[in-house]
């Protein structure tokens, strides 16, 4: 993907020595190795789903999210999220060709029977997760009382244990009548889930602030590919970031955009590394020096 083996080296080492992973795989049996490896396969094949738009890739990224889900419950807002975007690229893609496209609605049955296919590929291979849920509690879609986090605005509240959820939207709008309350939240979870919750887990913030620079490389100068891989990241993070100020916990959302930020870091390396101006200062100031030296 980055066409760079310094590149891919060093994001496999930030991988390998990040202090979040080491705690989670040494010190507790918790669910994100297994949920990083399986989001970074489905990032590789949403990625060149993206670039040769070959079924093959969609269908993988599909089961991989399965996969995922099976592994933990925002499996769901990732599936959703990918085949989203992956079907917003085909229209923009659509879109951008009047030339050589080919009739508006063949291109719109084909494209609805490949991602109904991708859709029945996630739901076959989650089967396991929501199949029990519908049997037992009528719903394919019910995660015990955790649904609380969306409703209310304090993790005391919302952690009550039970098997069902006891507070729902209505509650919500009957303690929250103004605008200023849901603007306050989103941003508050925007800056805690974006700025606050990597720095501090990270230590030394330097995946992350390659991953920044690369957010902006990326809508300055990169391929759409990786655009669309940050509406990927933004979009199956809005839940958390919504959830954050009732659950404000850092494991979960920053395990979410881990293996997103490796790729933004790891573009961003790519393209120093490829980049002439950076390659001749470094000969200037390096290579040169030790040439005298020897």
């Amino acid at each position: 993907m980055f066409q760079s083996q310094i590149a891919a080296g060093i994001v496999a080492l930030a991988l390998a020595a990040n202090p979040f992973v080491d705690r989670q795989i040494t010190a507790r049996l918790l669910t994100e190795p297994l949920h990083l490896l399986l989001t970074i396969c489905a990032i590789v094949a949403f990625f060149h789903y993206l670039l040769v738009h070959e079924r093959c890739w969609l269908f993988a990224c599909a089961t991989l999210l399965g996969l995922d889900y099976l592994t933990r419950p925002n499996g769901l807002f990732m599936a959703t999220a990918a085949i989203g975007t992956m079907g917003l690229a085909d229209l923009i893609r659509y879109g951008g060709n009047p030339k050589s496209r080919p009739p508006l609605g063949g291109w719109l049955v084909s494209m609805s029977r490949l991602y109904l296919e991708a859709v029945l590929i996630f739901l076959l291979v989650s089967s396991a997760s929501w199949i029990p849920r519908l049997v037992y509690y009528q719903s394919p879609f019910h995660h015990g009382y955790l649904e609380n986090y969306m409703w209310v605005d304090v993790y005391s509240q919302a952690h009550v244990g039970s098997s069902y959820a006891i507070y729902t939207w209505k509650d919500y709008v009957a303690h929250h009548h103004n605008l200023f309350d849901v603007l306050s939240r989103f941003f508050d979870g925007l800056w805690n889930i974006y700025f606050r919750i990597p720095i501090m887990m990270e230590r030394v913030p330097i995946l992350y602030l390659l991953g920044i620079a690369d957010v902006y490389y990326a809508f300055r100068k990169a391929t759409s590919e990786f655009r669309y891989l940050f509406l990927f990241l933004f979009l199956q993070m809005l839940p958390l970031v919504w959830t954050n100020l009732s659950n404000p916990m850092a494991r979960v959302p920053y395990g979410s955009i881990l293996p997103f930020e490796l790729f933004f870091a790891g573009l961003f390396v790519a393209w120093i590394a490829s980049n002439p101006q950076v390659r001749s200062w470094v000969a200037v100031r390096f290579l040169k020096k030790d040439a005298r030296i020897s």
